[in-house]
């Protein structure tokens, strides 16, 4: 069976967090002041969440949001959103 949507987004926010630590041990020290670890990874996250919600209401909506996010929180509101949705 599927996961449920509650499952889903708890798999959503694991890998997101995970490559966000990937990216602040991978580059430690090196990152400029202007942009963090965890913005990093939401931008290279963004490619990856869309193919968790695919064929899902919402997500329409959401791919047109997610330029604009760079925060955990932020994505993760959006993925709730969609998830209620569905």
């Amino acid at each position: 069976t599927p996961p449920s949507a509650q499952e889903r987004g708890a798999i959503i926010e694991e890998h997101l967090r995970r490559l966000c630590d990937l990216v602040d041990i991978e580059n430690q020290g090196r990152l400029p002041d202007y942009i963090t670890a965890e913005q990093i990874g939401c931008r290279q996250f963004r490619r990856h969440v869309v193919k968790y919600l695919a064929g899902m209401r919402g997500l329409g909506e959401l791919r047109k949001d997610l330029s604009e996010m760079d925060s955990i929180p932020d994505i993760m509101a959006a993925v709730d959103r969609v998830l209620r949705l569905n």
